[in-house]
């Protein structure tokens, strides 16, 4: 496996239990030590990510990305009303995710919430 695979692979990992872990607990409460309880390597998440606030913005990231593709994979040209469906559907399926947005989107934490503002949130 190439390094640029593993360090994807790596990645990857770290954001399904990052998203676990601030979708569950939220930023507040949620701990980068839970989210190497899951079996992640503190190094690993501190070579990929500066500190918890990056991890978490990239969280959030990914899981508004996450719901584009989703909304676009699965909306039909109906309209509004099926690109709610689709919305609806993603957040039903990624219970994390929606937990994750929902805070970001309502309650931010206070030092990051420009950042977050930065990121599109608004699908």
């Amino acid at each position: 496996m190439k390094k640029e695979e593993k360090t994807e692979l790596t990645k990857s990992k770290i954001f399904a239990a990052a998203i676990q872990e601030f979708g569950t607990n939220g930023y507040a409460t949620g701990s980068v030590n839970n989210i190497c309880k899951t079996g992640i390597n503190k190094g690993l998440v501190y070579h990929n990510f500066k500190d918890k606030d990056e991890l978490y913005l990239e969280c959030v990231k990914k899981s508004c990305e996450d719901l584009i593709c989703y909304v676009i994979r699965h909306k039909s040209d109906a309209g509004f009303v099926e690109y709610m469906h689709a919305r609806r559907s993603f957040f039903q399926e990624h219970e994390a995710e929606a937990n994750l947005f929902l805070e970001a989107r309502t309650s931010p934490p206070q030092h990051l919430a420009f950042r977050i503002r930065e990121i599109n949130l608004t699908l």
